[in-house]
């Protein structure tokens, strides 16, 4: 976890990450909730799961949600996802030529809250945190840690 600076110490947010902390505690951004999972840090039950066409015939859905930096407790949720059914619907882009183009190919939309506490006590803002997520690269994790596991075992 790298982080482009110190929010927690006297080098502010403009200084480089230096390890040691030399000017004051560091700490790297947290994990986002999609990170986490691939990692196996947090199970399937700890995201609430909907899809885009049963949230639009069901309308409004009400769940308690923890801050990502908290630790959600049996039966709590970290965050939600939606999943695009149909995929990303964004307009076609070029990488290469616009600036704000994303690629898309998005499969799911991750939905998490960030708050002012634990690891995430000095980042620079808090709210909740929207962030597009796509199914191949979990399969890709996958190949790759099993192709890891030889080695660390």
């Amino acid at each position: 976890m790298l982080d482009r600076g110190s929010f927690n110490g006297a080098g502010g947010p403009h200084s480089r990450w230096k390890i040691p902390a030399v000017e004051g505690g560091s700490m790297g951004a947290l994990h986002t909730m999609r990170d986490k999972h691939q990692l196996g840090l947090i199970g399937d039950a700890s995201i609430l799961r909907l899809s885009r066409d049963a949230l639009a015939q069901s309308g409004l859905v009400v769940a308690t949600f923890a801050a990502r930096a908290v630790d959600p407790g049996e039966g709590g949720y970290l965050g939600l996802r939606v999943r695009l059914d149909g995929g990303d619907k964004s307009p076609r882009c070029n990488v290469s030529t616009e600036v704000l183009c994303d690629g898309g190919g998005y499969d799911y939309y991750d939905v998490e809250v960030v708050d002012r506490m634990g690891a995430d006590s000095f980042t620079p803002d808090h709210g909740v945190l929207v962030s597009k997520t796509k199914e191949a690269d979990r399969r890709e994790f996958a190949q790759y840690r099993l192709a890891c596991l030889p080695a660390l075992v």
